[in-house]
């Protein structure tokens, strides 16, 4: 994807530090309020079958139509419905769901089968068959799948980059303010997470820097030489109180990334 001009190699680099506080590849979780999480981003399977990882599975179906078909709609999955909020996972299989399409309820209820994962088969480490995750797993690992999933990545990392923050005194683009790489796998590390505060968080990150150091303008345009070294200052105030779950571990970790 490098040499086709898709990702650059800082893009990559970035992907690089902030997948580290998601998961790999071709992880797959179904323990939290969520369905089922997957993939690098972990996307998510939401309580009633829609979510993230719907989404990017209907994507996936429209540009690679026949590996869609082998690698899920063969396996027992299909995704249906059309845009963000009706596009749904369901899962269907002869003796496991005898026959019938299941999403939401049924389809968590069948993917925690107590029968198979439970307190006793969990300190024992035995290991237990599932197809339906087993499907989901062999999709996430296909190579194409994995483009896609680095795809996503640089589509969100863009976007992020390019989200506007304004208030009256700071105006410009997330990327006006955080150049660095540290700085961009931090937003984007919020925005995986936490989407709807990103640019709240960075903007009261740069007001509470100034309010130490009142000789720094808001306007980043004005920081010139001395940019990396304010950006340094206000990731520190950014990244450890950006609002999210364990968001000051997660900002070390990034941290140690680089």
């Amino acid at each position: 994807m490098i040499k086709n001009g898709e990702v650059t190699e800082s893009e990559k680099r970035v992907i690089i530090i902030m997948s580290a506080n998601e998961g790999n590849m071709d992880s797959v979780q179904s323990y939290d309020n969520q369905i089922l999480t997957a993939g690098a981003m972990q996307k998510t399977i939401s309580p009633t079958g829609a979510g993230e990882f719907p989404a990017q599975v209907a994507d996936f179906k429209e540009k690679h139509p026949e590996l869609y078909q082998s690698l899920f709609e063969n396996c027992g999955w299909t995704v249906e419905g059309k845009g963000p909020i009706d596009r749904k996972m369901y899962y269907k299989d002869k003796e496991l769901t005898g026959g019938n399409k299941i999403t939401a309820v049924e389809l968590k209820n069948l993917l925690r089968d107590s029968s198979k994962f439970n307190k006793k088969t969990n300190s024992k480490k035995e290991k237990q068959e599932s197809r339906p995750l087993a499907a989901i797993i062999k999709a996430l690992k296909h190579e194409y799948f994995l483009e896609h999933q680095v795809q996503d990545f640089i589509k969100r990392l863009r976007l992020v980059m390019n989200l506007k923050i304004t208030d009256g005194k700071i105006s410009g683009k997330v990327s006006d303010y955080l150049k660095s790489e540290l700085g961009r796998a931090t937003a984007l590390d919020q925005h995986v997470n936490r989407p709807a505060y990103v640019t709240t968080d960075i903007k009261s990150a740069v007001h509470a820097y100034i309010a130490k150091h009142p000789d720094v303008k808001p306007d980043p345009a004005t920081w010139g030489t001395n940019h990396a070294k304010i950006e340094s200052g206000v990731l520190e105030i950014y990244g450890n109180a950006r609002q999210g779950t364990d968001m000051p571990l997660r900002f070390k970790k990034l941290k140690a990334k680089t």
